[in-house]
């Protein structure tokens, strides 16, 4: 390779640099013949989202965050720790169609943040450790949702369910949605309208979780079959206590309401 050969290939490099850090968030980037633009890492989320309304749903999410390995012009390396990563997906809500939502993930805070592409669905929330949870807001009031980092429809199991109050004059009403991956189990909870969430534990048949949210101090057992899961609840405040079982289908089966806890 001549002198002036080498100089043209240098300042192709610096030039392919500049213009890749300038158009990232547009996701426009070029290369040279010597060197390549390493791939940035998939991020991806899957969980489960409840409203007032009792309705059940599931959210997945994924992007690619920047080339670790790509430094700008001033130097500072890309897609390291504080990367703020672009999200996009969908939120499954039983019985309607699949609605679109974009977002962010701010690797450095743990803030996730997103929105139907109309608007009228917002969701904020927080990412510890390997569960994102948050709430949001909705044509059909206020919700919750919770979703594995790292989680996607494959790897993650999403159960959307009912539950019966065994007690004569039992008037308690609610819902619950569960996620499980691993030894992780998180789930959203709707008792009364009051929508909550909860992270428990798990096996490869059971799920274990204690959460409280408003007036209910909930202690909830399940055994998973399959598609299908149930068990048995209690509420050390109200003294009521009953069964409730769900499956993978009303997280979206268009015939899905809540039932009362009765």
């Amino acid at each position: 390779m001549t002198p002036t050969s080498m100089t043209r290939s240098r300042a192709n490099a610096v030039l392919c640099a500049a213009t890749f850090v300038a158009f990232l968030g547009v996701g426009v980037g070029c290369s040279t013949s010597s060197d390549n633009v390493p791939p940035g890492t998939t991020t991806s989320f899957y969980g489960v989202y409840t409203e007032e309304s009792g309705a059940p749903g599931t959210i997945q999410l994924s992007g690619i965050s920047a080339p670790a390995a790509v430094a700008g012009a001033s130097g500072a390396a890309l897609g390291s720790a504080g990367d703020i990563i672009p999200l996009a997906g969908q939120l499954m809500i039983a019985g309607q169609a699949p609605i679109s939502i974009s977002g962010s993930y701010d690797t450095g805070s743990g803030a996730i943040n997103f929105t139907s592409d109309d608007q009228s669905y917002t969701f904020t929330g927080t990412v510890n450790g390997t569960v994102a949870a948050g709430t949001s807001k909705g044509p059909n009031g206020a919700g919750t949702f919770v979703l594995i980092l790292g989680g996607t429809p494959a790897t993650t199991a999403a159960y959307c369910g009912t539950a019966v109050c065994d007690p004569v004059g039992c008037t308690t009403t609610g819902s619950f949605n569960v996620a499980v991956s691993g030894s992780a189990a998180i789930l959203t909870v709707n008792v009364n309208g009051a929508v909550g969430f909860g992270a428990g534990t798990a096996t490869a048949s059971t799920v274990d979780f204690h959460v409280v949210e408003g007036t209910a101090d909930l202690t909830i057992h399940g055994d998973i079959s399959g598609t299908d899961i149930g068990g048995t609840w209690s509420d050390a405040n109200s003294g009521e206590s009953g069964t409730w079982s769900g499956s993978t289908a009303q997280c979206t089966a268009a015939g899905f309401s809540r039932q009362a806890l009765r």
